[in-house]
């Protein structure tokens, strides 16, 4: 769609940046780095609702659970509700596990074409200091080694 929107305009992909934002949480079990990222997924759901075109997008959708948690429009319900929050949702709208995990969920985005990634390390109510000094160390180095010269270093600082 967007190469189609670029042809139409008489625009490259050069003349373009793509960006995407994206929640990381990053933990040793990868299990709880998926339930460190569930609170700010349901507030998500509840921000977007009655809205659920973005679930459906990716083949979701909205659970009876969280929907009526939604219908409240209560943000610190929503924050306090990660539990309702499905394990297909975390895959489909956050990057988590170990920093292998996440190095090579960051990789495949960036070799699809993507040249600017924007992260919200999370839980969000934690100090993201050594989230992101891990990042740095663990995360960012793995994905130059996957992709190698095809990745632009401004694109993962």
């Amino acid at each position: 769609v967007v190469r189609q929107g670029l042809a139409m305009a008489g625009r490259s992909e050069q003349d373009v940046r793509f960006l995407t934002r994206v929640d990381v949480s990053m933990d040793d079990d990868p299990l709880a780095a998926g339930d460190a990222v569930r609170p700010m997924i349901a507030a998500m759901v509840m921000a977007s609702y009655p809205n659920t075109a973005f679930l459906e997008h990716v083949g979701l959708e909205i659970t009876p659970e969280l929907e009526k948690m939604s219908r409240q429009k209560n943000e610190a319900l929503a924050f306090a509700s990660g539990e309702l929050v499905p394990d297909e949702y975390v895959r489909q709208f956050a990057w988590v596990g170990t920093p292998e995990q996440v190095a090579e969920q960051i990789a495949a985005v960036v070799d699809s074409g993507f040249d600017t990634i924007v992260f919200l390390p999370q839980p969000m109510n934690v100090d993201p200091e050594p989230i992101l000094q891990r990042f740095a160390r663990e995360v960012i180095p793995r994905v130059h080694a996957t992709l190698g010269a095809s990745v632009r270093s401004e694109s993962l600082r």
